[in-house]
This record gives structure tokens, sequence and C-alpha cells, in this order.
């Protein structure tokens, strides 16, 4: 199994256009026939809310948490966000 990184960059962190933003990379990723076996993010408020947890259980999508206050945690992430404004 190999992971690959999606991202949608964001003017905020509002858990409305996060969910939205999730819901997104799912579909990119169903379309794309590729499989899906969770989603993966650090425990801030704008990944917990009622319209992604509900997407999550609909679909039947684990979502998994890294410590929301440690950046080292998830480092892969973190470095994504680090490098996205380098692409186009």
């Amino acid at each position: 199994m190999q992971d690959i990184p999606f991202f949608v960059p964001l003017v905020s962190k509002k858990s409305k256009g996060v969910a939205a933003a999730v819901m997104q990379v799912v579909t990119q990723v169903r379309a794309l026939g590729l499989p899906l076996h969770r989603i993966h993010s650090d425990r801030g408020l704008e990944f917990r809310n009622a319209s992604l947890e509900q997407f999550t259980r609909l679909h039947s999508i684990p979502h998994t948490n890294t410590c929301g206050d440690d950046f080292k945690a998830d480092g892969r992430t973190e470095n994504m966000v680090r490098v996205s404004p380098l692409v186009p």
C-alpha cells in the first residue's frame, strides 16, 4: 500500500470550508479509482465538526487523528503545508 497525499489550499480554517475540501478530495480519489482507507488529520477543531463526521460515517471512511498540538506528529503533512505555496 502506498500513500498519496492530496491537498486543497484554503483561505481559512473554518470547519465548513475544511469539510467541503475533504469531501472534494474524497470525490477526486474515488473518481481516480484509488482505494481510500482512511482520512487522517490532526485534532484541530476544523476537522471535528458534524458535517465531516456525518460524511465519514455515511461513506464508511475511518477518520484517524494525530495530536493537535504536536506538529512533529505528522511531519509529512507539515512538509506538504510548507511546500504548497510552490505548487502552481
